[in-house]
């Protein structure tokens, strides 16, 4: 994950992820496994939500999100970081959030809302194109550390509109900041790539 609130939130969540995880390796746990229960966490988040339950769905869904930071903790702490571990814990993210966003297509879908799907549909959009433009920057050589809407910030936007029941304007945040984080990564790429001439 990049962005600067990204990079706060861990750095300030060291200690504390660190005491976690050590108690998760002395369950003898391993962090694919993590990757792997955090997905399934979301799937039951998903069908929480598509049925209407709102709120249980929500919290399921803060609960299994911070499986996201405890299974790379994890990893670095048992020293088992590996490339297949980022390639698992990449897909499973991505699978993740189909999940959240299936489960809130449904929710809407069931209640005729027009504007509801619509805005599931751009959102979900918004958020594969800032992953995808993450994956394409690397793919030149280029790290982008900024992103005003990552994965973190999703989850917390989303998070909170499902508490509040302000879901429509929750998901309309998302996707106008995601589409202004694709912008400012094509343009971060831009002038590093222009730098490195």
């Amino acid at each position: 994950m990049g962005g600067s609130l990204t990079s706060f939130i861990r750095k300030l969540t060291h200690n504390i992820l660190n005491s976690i995880v050590g108690f998760l390796d002395g369950l003898g746990l391993n962090p694919n496994l993590l990757t792997i229960l955090g997905a399934a966490g979301h799937l039951l988040a998903a069908g929480l939500i598509g049925t209407g339950y709102i709120i249980s769905g929500a919290l399921i869904l803060l609960f299994f999100g911070l499986f996201d930071a405890l299974d790379g903790a994890l990893a670095r702490y048992q020293k088992k970081s590996s490339e297949f571990g980022a390639f698992l814990d990449s897909i499973c993210d991505r699978f993740s959030e189909g999940f959240i966003f299936l489960g809130l297509f449904f929710y809407f879908a069931s209640r005729s809302s027009m504007l509801g799907t619509f805005l599931v549909v751009i959102t979900l959009l918004s958020a594969v194109w800032v992953s995808y433009a993450r994956a394409r920057a690397e793919s030149v050589g280029v790290v982008p550390t900024i992103g005003i809407m990552t994965r973190l910030e999703r989850y917390i936007v989303l998070v909170i509109s499902l508490l509040i029941d302000k879901i429509e304007m929750g998901l309309a945040v998302i996707a106008v900041l995601s589409l202004f984080t694709v912008g400012q990564r094509i343009w971060f790429v831009h002038r590093e790539l222009a730098l490195k001439k």
